[in-house]
């Protein structure tokens, strides 16, 4: 049974990616498009850990997204947690940082937790 943490971004922040064109109005038909939407919403997963805003846990995370880096290789993309009680900051990849509301955060589900996030995580700039 694998564990999970999803930060799952409010409709706000999904309103608002849309308007920065970080993702598409309307899911994409062309498969490459399909892909790199995918590949975002993946990004939005970290896989077999569960994370509460309890300080307990900061760290680089695997999430459910992997690319291909410039070695040709498989890699699992990750996020750089920094966790301290009440106060979960979370980096993506283009060093864009999320700041957790603890009002939002916390919800438990079937083998992990979710947390509401105001602002998405980009994959690149």
């Amino acid at each position: 049974a694998r564990l999970w943490t999803g930060f799952i971004p409010t409709n706000e922040a999904m309103e608002k990616a849309i308007a920065e064109g970080i993702i598409p109005e309307k899911y994409p038909k062309d498969s490459d498009a399909k892909d790199s939407v995918n590949n975002w919403i993946m990004y939005h997963f970290v896989k077999d850990d569960v994370i509460f805003d309890d300080g307990l846990k900061s760290g680089n995370y695997t999430t459910n997204y992997s690319f291909r880096n410039e070695e040709g290789e498989n890699t699992a993309a990750t996020v750089l947690i920094t966790n301290e009680k009440d106060n979960l900051i979370i980096q993506d990849m283009t060093q864009g940082t999320v700041q957790l509301n603890p009002e939002k955060a916390n919800y438990l589900v079937r083998k992990g937790v979710c947390h509401k996030i105001d602002t998405v995580f980009k994959i690149y700039e």
